[in-house]
Order: C-alpha cells, then structure tokens, then sequence
C-alpha cells in the first residue's frame, strides 16, 4: 500500500458487501477477512467453514468462489500447506481497492473511501 495510506478489515468487508455482483465470492472474501492477521495474511480456515459464512451447502462452490476471487480477480493469494491442512490466504488490499473503487459495472455502488485515515 501507498504510505500513509491505511485500510482497516472493516472498511474492506464494507467495500465487498456494497458489491451487486455474485454474494458468493463477495461473502467467501469477507469470511477470509475475518480471519486475516493486521497485514491481511495467514487466514487458514477450512472449506466447510468458508461454505457456512456463504450459506453454501457444498464446499465445490467455495471452491468456485475462491478460484474467482484468486485468478480473475486478484483480490487473494493462496498457499497450500502440508497435506491435510487448510490453505493459508492472503488479501491483497491494495489490488481489491484499485478494483473495487474502478468498478464501473452497471448496478454496482459507487464506491467512495478515503486515500487515508486519520
């Protein structure tokens, strides 16, 4: 991110719940974020977890989500861990603020948020 610039867990679940695109990948991304540390990094929780945060009965859907929202979007990074073992994500704040605020699709919310915080 740019110095000075600050971008809170919240201000970013807020920003993907103004979306009027799919509610699935929107509500897997904030069910990642919930999880995220204060460098939005190291959320590993499993797929049925992320299925219930989504009201997804099946995991292949999250799976879905998580591809959209990792490969088309840019807004996560994914890293296996050792067999067995949830996936650790990572929120890419600044590629989802660049996006988000140049959403332009119609339907969608303008999106307005501060350069910085006070």
């Amino acid at each position: 991110m740019n110095s000075g610039e600050y971008i809170s867990k919240l201000d970013l679940i807020g920003l993907f719940w103004t979306q009027k695109d799919d509610d699935h990948p929107k509500l897997v991304a904030i069910g990642i974020i919930r999880h995220v540390n204060k460098e939005f990094s190291n959320a590993f929780m499993g797929a049925g977890t992320l299925a219930r945060y989504a009201g997804l009965g099946k995991t292949d859907r999250v799976w879905l989500a998580l591809k959209a929202l990792e490969k088309e979007h840019g807004f996560i990074a994914r890293a296996n861990r050792s067999n067995g073992q949830s996936n650790t994500y990572r929120i890419l704040p600044q590629r989802s603020l660049t996006l988000l605020r140049q959403s332009t699709r119609p339907g969608n919310v303008p999106v307005m948020l501060p350069e910085t915080h006070p």
